[in-house]
């Protein structure tokens, strides 16, 4: 889950979740908890790597901050 303000964590998180689909570069689930959305793993490879899994938090960190970096949309 991005720990950014409320008000736009829920938005950031389902971004970085499609955004990864949509790449191909990893696929990383969703769910909900008490009505916040977040990112969760699982690891099915046994050779998965520290490495790999920091480069997919890496991803998600890009994703999350090129969606910040675009301008809000007010909802009319």
């Amino acid at each position: 889950r991005w720990a950014g303000p409320d008000e736009r964590a829920d938005a950031v998180t389902l971004h970085v979740r499609e955004a990864l689909f949509a790449s191909g570069a990893a696929v990383v689930a969703s769910t909900t908890v008490d009505g916040r959305h977040w990112l969760k793993f699982t690891v099915l490879n046994p050779r998965t790597s520290i490495e790999d899994i920091a480069e997919v938090l890496d991803l998600i960190a890009d994703h999350a901050r090129d969606h910040l970096a675009r301008p809000a949309v007010l909802a009319s």
